[in-house]
């Protein structure tokens, strides 16, 4: 079992599991039971296994205190490795967090609303702008190519699926 450690601290709700390289970090109870359904949550207060270092150690909530491979709180994680890794490896992939067209869209129009708020204000105060006519006009027509994306592409279509219009001012 090279590579494994489990750590669950359930009086301080750190729980960590890294079997063969996969690890995942939990620091609520409920998710810890529901994500691997570990059935003994309600009796432990403290895990710490590591066969590398010949660690099985269980602290019961009634203080009592246990080592050994053979006690079936230690023997669960023998027993469901691999389960656990297919579990852990999907709870990774769910976390990665996936960049849209709309959060990129919102991200490409905010950044030009500065520019399109201080041409506006430079002609109320009818002082010289920084932008010229047309190229003012290129950046609306950019931002409304950048709103019209939706009319090909789901909002939530990952952002490198998408092809972007040529921002004019860079």
């Amino acid at each position: 079992m090279i590579n494994t450690i489990v750590s669950l601290d359930f009086y301080n709700s750190n729980f960590f599991i890294k079997l063969d390289g996969k690890e995942h970090y939990w620091n609520d109870v409920s998710k810890l039971t529901s994500d691997i359904n570990y059935p003994y949550s309600s009796t432990i207060g403290l895990l710490a296994y590591e066969p590398s270092r010949e660690i099985y150690n269980v602290e019961f909530l009634n203080k009592d205190f246990k080592i050994g491979l053979d006690l079936p709180e230690i023997k669960w994680f023998v027993d469901n490795k691999s389960e656990l890794i297919n579990k852990i490896n999907a709870l990774n992939q769910a976390a990665i967090v996936i960049i849209t067209l709309e959060m990129t869209r919102n991200q490409k129009l905010a950044e030009l609303d500065w520019i399109v708020q201080r041409h506006q204000e430079q002609l109320a105060l009818n002082i010289a702008t920084t932008l010229t006519n047309e190229q003012y006009l290129t950046v609306l027509v950019y931002k409304q190519q950048l709103r019209d994306l939706t009319n090909t592409y789901s909002k939530t279509t990952p952002t490198e699926q998408v092809t972007w219009p040529t921002n004019p001012l860079n």
